[in-house]
């Protein structure tokens, strides 16, 4: 009875290894399946977020370009409105540059003081006295 007992759990025991076995093959492939979505998903938002980047990226630079063409057009007005009240063509050369210079230092004084002004890159640099 003993012996017949102790084949039946040997019989039994290679069973529930078999199922135990399967068992533990359908959960790691379904953890598998769940993370290869995970991964899926933050490579879609990764990219997106990526994407999102580059349009606030262009966006900006696009400002920067369009504040750097209006403080350009100003300046050019004011320049040539300054031109246009001049006396003399004797004295036409000084106070056109002196009066030019003036207008620049305005226009960048006023272009620091304004927080909402975006400063472009390499245009501080610009010598507007020699062409």
């Amino acid at each position: 009875m003993k012996i017949s007992r102790s084949l039946k759990w040997n019989r039994g025991a290679s069973i529930r290894t078999w199922k135990l076995a399967r068992d533990m093959l359908l959960f790691w492939k379904r953890i598998d399946k769940e993370m290869a979505e995970v991964r899926k998903i933050e490579e879609k938002e990764a990219v997106e977020a990526l994407r999102r980047e580059q349009e606030l990226r262009e966006a900006k630079r696009q400002q920067q370009r369009l504040t750097f063409l209006i403080q350009q057009t100003e300046l050019y007005s004011h320049f040539m409105k300054n031109k246009s009240d001049l006396l003399s063509p004797e004295v036409a050369g000084a106070s056109f540059d002196n009066a030019f210079d003036n207008e620049c230092l305005r226009l960048r004084q006023v272009g620091e003081a304004d927080s909402l002004t975006h400063e472009v890159g390499g245009a501080s640099n610009i010598d507007l006295q020699t062409p």
